[in-house]
């Protein structure tokens, strides 16, 4: 393969630096961009409330109470991947956040901390007023290192460890849904990290491409690893710590993340087949999913490289909803974004209806769905949206200027300067994930 055919394929031209300009160059394409007005905070709701359904449906005492039609609904629903969504979002916003000012260090990380953490923190301080009504922080146990331990791990980074004294609590687990906050952290401090070696590579312009190459194939090879072990267990509490290990670092899941990136570099050349053909997308990943999982089977050879092909259409899916019909998500939400709020707290949700005894009928998800909305707004109204309204705190000469507030439609186009402070736009009020989170 020549150097033309190479350098001129968008897989690998996606997240390589230009050989001219700072250390961290900008898209390859610097169009118009993609559009600031879109669906993914709509997409992030709908997808939070996926999760929901599939924790709810997760406890024994519930799914046990499926007649055949109802367990074969759910089989489908779960065929949905509702975390590597929340991943391709993200890639498609942090690396766009980070480049529009790359040297802004402080300021990139103080407005990523501002997304995660001031919600976590009170959903922290809300779990341990559930553990003890519940009767599961006596007075000796939170004098002992290990639950100090446990409760610095859930502030900072390490919010997929469960500790044994909680597994009678509710579906055993305090907050199952918190470990991918583990992995979004890790997206955080891995994009300028990426970036900074690129530009040290910069006049290398082949060893980035291998690198990209190979980072992808290996987090791919990683997440067939994980998949393949965990699918044979079949429950992941059953796995093998290593294995458990590797699923809460980003290895596995950063090409989900790695698809996200490539379509905001190349917006562009992609806008023809992205904007309006959500449908057609959308009907592909059907198709291969389908034959994939449903016809061959996940677990052979072809259906695991099907499973592959999915997870890639997938994010493209993901993307062309967000700019089909692109203004439903403002008319729906009208800039509100509760996907993160419902994503934190409905897991506190189900354990105390599990603690209740109320998790008996299937009218526990309409409930279940119902209150985490509830908190999801509460959590927008009063904790995440006060809280983003510090994100032009200045340190130093820095400007922070990607506040929270949609742009009018008449400012500048994205991606024509990356010199100069950014106008404030739609898409930094959408910079979850996995906000996930989500």
């Amino acid at each position: 393969m020549n150097r033309i055919t190479i350098s001129s394929n968008p897989l690998f031209k996606a997240l390589a630096l230009n050989e001219k300009g700072s250390d961290v160059a900008p898209p390859a394409n610097l169009g118009k961009g993609p559009g600031r007005v879109n669906n993914l905070d709509l997409i992030r709701l709908i997808v939070a409330l996926h999760v929901v359904c599939t924790h709810t449906l997760h406890y024994d005492g519930l799914s046990s109470r499926l007649d055949s039609t109802g367990a074969t609904l759910h089989r489908l629903f779960l065929l949905i991947p509702a975390v590597p969504i929340f991943f391709v979002i993200s890639g498609f916003l942090i690396v766009a956040s980070f480049e529009r000012n790359p040297k802004d260090l402080k300021g990139y990380f103080w407005r990523r901390g501002l997304r995660i953490y001031p919600a976590l923190w009170v959903s922290v301080l809300v779990s341990l007023g559930i553990l003890t009504w519940a009767g599961y922080l006596q007075r000796d146990f939170v004098a002992t290192p290990t639950f100090l331990a446990w409760l610095a791990g859930q502030v900072s980074f390490v919010q997929f460890w469960n500790l044994e004294h909680f597994r009678g609590f509710g579906m055993g687990v305090v907050n199952g849904a918190l470990w991918t906050i583990t992995v979004e952290l890790q997206y955080y401090l891995f994009v300028p990290l990426w970036c900074l070696l690129r530009g040290f590579l910069k006049r290398y312009r082949f060893v980035n491409l291998g690198f990209d190459g190979v980072l992808f194939v290996t987090s791919v090879a990683a997440n067939l690893f994980m998949r393949y072990h965990v699918n044979v267990a079949g429950e992941f509490a059953l796995v093998a710590m290593p294995i458990k290990l590797l699923h809460m670092t980003l290895l596995p899941h950063l090409w989900m993340f790695i698809l996200g990136v490539y379509i905001y570099r190349h917006f562009d050349s992609l806008r023809s087949i992205l904007e309006g053909h959500f449908l057609a997308w959308a009907a592909a990943w059907v198709v291969v999913t389908g034959v994939g999982e449903l016809l061959i089977g996940g677990e052979t050879a072809v259906g695991t490289a099907l499973y592959v092909v999915a997870q890639c259409l997938l994010a493209f899916v993901t993307i062309s909803l967000a700019y089909t019909l692109p203004a439903l998500s403002g008319k729906v939400l009208r800039g509100q974004d509760l996907s993160y709020g419902i994503y934190i707290f409905h897991f506190l949700i189900l354990n105390v209806l599990i603690e209740l005894g109320y998790m008996t009928t299937l009218y526990a998800i309409p409930v279940m769905l119902v209150a985490s909305f509830l908190m999801g707004f509460l959590s927008w109204t009063f904790i995440e949206k006060p809280a983003l309204s510090l994100k032009n705190f200045r340190f130093g000469k820095s400007s922070l200027t990607t506040g929270a507030v949609p742009v009018r439609s008449d400012a500048p186009p994205s991606g024509t300067a990356y010199s100069m402070p950014k106008p404030r736009t739609a898409l930094e009020n959408t910079d979850l994930s996995a906000r996930k989170q989500d």
